[in-house]
């Protein structure tokens, strides 16, 4: 597809000409990746007939549990993990924690810093919120540089969201109609995110 050539180039602008496009599977963004189409009214994108479950744009970064739990004090930037894998993360045990990595504490990703050994990683940021204990985190591998732009999507209400991001960082969705589905615009765990000028029909 033209959205995977511009994956494998290293990122840029996939232009949806006029039309209505009845897909059956998600559209899948990567990394610095814009997509706009010629308008609202004119590029429309039929995503009725995608699996329960499964959302008609889909913008998800890698994540992977880290094993036990960790515990990080207001002011500190030190984590103490217990039974942590920091250093062999993952379900195989193959991934390695490394710097610039995020790791979710509460509902915020922080970026690492250094990571020590299994039980022992910095965070760039100074955490600040009440003291974390036995708290069972993942990190991720963000996404970046995501641009959705004069679209019409059409989900359904068993369709997860028409658009679904996990872990993605610097998102901007702009002039497009949500028309129908279950959630319209769903972003977890993502960081500074755009969401201007949109319209909205039949959803949550």
């Amino acid at each position: 597809s033209a959205i995977e050539y511009v994956n494998d180039e290293g990122g840029g602008t996939v232009l949806i000409r006029a039309g209505t496009y009845t897909i059956t599977t998600p559209i899948i963004l990567y990394s610095n990746i814009t997509i706009i189409g010629e308008g609202i009214g004119q590029t429309i994108i039929d995503g009725s007939g995608i699996t329960a479950g499964d959302a008609v744009i889909e913008a998800q970064g890698d994540s992977f549990f880290l094993g036990g739990t960790i515990a990080i004090n207001n002011g500190s930037s030190a984590v103490v993990g217990t039974a942590t894998n920091f250093v062999e993360c993952g379900a195989s045990g193959t991934d390695t924690l490394e710097a610039g990595d995020r790791i979710a504490i509460g509902n915020l990703f922080y970026t690492v810093a250094t990571v020590t050994n299994n039980t022992n990683l910095t965070i760039s940021e100074t955490f600040r919120g009440s003291n974390v204990t036995a708290y069972s985190a993942f990190a991720a591998i963000t996404k970046k540089n995501i641009f959705v732009r004069d679209i019409q999507l059409k989900g359904s209400t068993s369709v997860t969201g028409n658009i679904r991001s996990f872990a993605v960082e610097n998102l901007r969705i702009e002039d497009c109609f949500i028309h129908t589905g279950n959630i319209g615009i769903q972003t977890l765990y993502c960081i500074n995110v755009g969401i201007n000028n949109n319209f909205s029909f039949g959803h949550e």
